[in-house]
């Protein structure tokens, strides 16, 4: 229970074989409840030095979640998003659910 906070950054020295470096960097955070309440949320950027190469323009990534845990069962509903403009739509807003059960 508590609160937690997340820094990530990843680096690849060449993204997806010839098309140069990529850095991603990401913040998070996380808040449980004594009830089994939980719910956080992330922001991100993604960045590429071969912009043409990748095919993607460099982008902000970002989501919320919110969860219920009882006994070893967790449920959650999460949302993600992108501000890329896809004119395929792999880059739009998606919802999950999730049922996870711990052993």
């Amino acid at each position: 229970m508590g609160t937690e906070f997340g820094l990530e950054y990843a680096y690849v020295a060449e993204y997806g074989g010839k098309t140069g470096k990529a850095h991603s960097a990401m913040f998070s955070v996380g808040h449980s409840l004594d009830n089994g309440i939980g719910f956080g949320g992330y922001v991100g950027r993604q960045n590429f030095d071969k912009n043409d190469e990748v095919g993607l323009d460099d982008y902000t990534y970002y989501g919320v979640s919110l969860s219920y845990t009882v006994a070893d069962f967790t449920l959650s509903v999460d949302f993600s998003d992108t501000d890329l403009d896809n004119p395929d739509n792999s880059a739009d807003e998606r919802v999950f659910f999730t049922l996870k059960k711990d052993f």
